[in-house]
């Protein structure tokens, strides 16, 4: 973005490049969660309590850290 400021008037411009990577990043994050819900409940239907205890030990979308401390 450029700001070029006269007298008490701001103009902006955007490039439409940057707007464009933007835009895709977030429309692709946003439909890859959406997708990793929607795939959760199928698999939880039909694995039942299976399911339940596997997605306890991996995480949503990036592998848990697994703490080198145990209790």
């Amino acid at each position: 973005m450029v700001l070029a400021f006269t007298s008490n008037l701001i103009i902006c411009h955007f490039d439409p490049f940057a707007i464009g990577i933007v835009f895709t990043s977030a429309l692709s994050i946003l439909s890859t969660v959406i997708r990793a819900r929607v795939k959760d409940r199928l698999l939880s239907k039909k694995f039942g309590k299976e399911w339940e205890n596997y997605t306890d030990k991996v995480g949503f979308l990036f592998p848990k850290l697994k703490s080198k401390h145990k209790n």
